[in-house]
Formats: C-alpha cells, sequence, structure tokens
C-alpha cells in the first residue's frame, strides 16, 4: 500500500485526485491544507495554519505552527506539492528540507501562477499562456523587488530538488 500526501489545495485538484486515487484502492491519501485560503474548501485531513495579520508576534506564531504541522508529516511514499506558493516565503527551504528528510519522493505540481511559469513565459517557451490576457501580473515576479527576489530564490530551489 503507498502513503501519498498531498500538500496545499488549488480550486479542489487535490481534493479530487484524493477521492480518485481513494476509489482506485491500495492507497492510503492525507490531504493537509488551508482550503485554498478564502475559498474554504473542505476535505482536508490535516488543516494547514493560515496568517492574513501584519502583526510581527501572529506571523511567528503562524511560522512556528507550520513548522509543528510540517513535522507530522512523515513516512509518506509520495508527497505532491500543488504550488511552492503553499509553503510559506521565510520558512520555506525549510519546510522542503524536513518533508525531503522525512519522504521518499517529493513533486511539484505547477497549479496557479508560479515564479517558473512566469520565467517559462518570459523566455518564450509557449506559444500562448494566461499572461498574454494578464501582462499587469508578470512585474510582481521581477527580480527588482525584495520580494520577487525572495520568491524567485525560493521557488529555483524547490524546482531543483
Amino acid at each position: 500500500m503507498y502513503k501519498v500526501l498531498l500538500l496545499g489545495e488549488f480550486s479542489s485538484l487535490h481534493n479530487y485526485l484524493k477521492q480518485g486515487l481513494l476509489a482506485c484502492g491500495d492507497v492510503e491519501v492525507t490531504l493537509a491544507s488551508n482550503g485554498d485560503g478564502y475559498k474554504r474548501i473542505g476535505g482536508a485531513d490535516m488543516p494547514l495554519p493560515e496568517c492574513s495579520s501584519k502583526s510581527l508576534f501572529r506571523r511567528l506564531l503562524y511560522y512556528y505552527n507550520y513548522l509543528k504541522a510540517i513535522n507530522k508529516l512523515k513516512g509518506f511514499d509520495i508527497v505532491q506539492i500543488i504550488n511552492p506558493s503553499v509553503i510559506p516565503y521565510i520558512i520555506g527551504k525549510r519546510v522542503v528540507q524536513k518533508l525531503k528528510n522525512n519522504n521518499s519522493k517529493i513533486f511539484l505540481v505547477s497549479g496557479g501562477i508560479d515564479y517558473a511559469l512566469v520565467k517559462a513565459y518570459l523566455e518564450g517557451k509557449f506559444d500562448y499562456y494566461v499572461f498574454d490576457a494578464m501582462p499587469e501580473v508578470v512585474p510582481s515576479y521581477s527580480t527588482k523587488s525584495f520580494i520577487g527576489r525572495l520568491r524567485v530564490g525560493y521557488e529555483n530551489y524547490l524546482t531543483a530538488t
């Protein structure tokens, strides 16, 4: 029997994947998610903490609780991360390292918009893509801003591991 961890949610993709894998049988599936933010998608076996507060104390508490939750995710044959953004940037490398050390294989799905997609789009690797209709989104991934550099470094780390 395989043990599968689905980390994060994006428009119920992991929720439906979980249902499909369970229907196939011989698979134990755990969904760890915060419900895709404001969408509040249910079905998570392990709710992940979320934080929208700008308070330093609340942010630190959120990071602590997130790491505590990740520490419980051990012994999976497969871990699938829906998108780099489900892991907080500040503690991202530590979270990915813990997941790698405590589980067998890790896969990254490109659900939604992330730096790797923006980079591929800017390098002309797609004939067409969603950014053709939303060019205003691309500058937020610029390496000229602090957040952009943080995203680039973190997402490069994620896609390289």
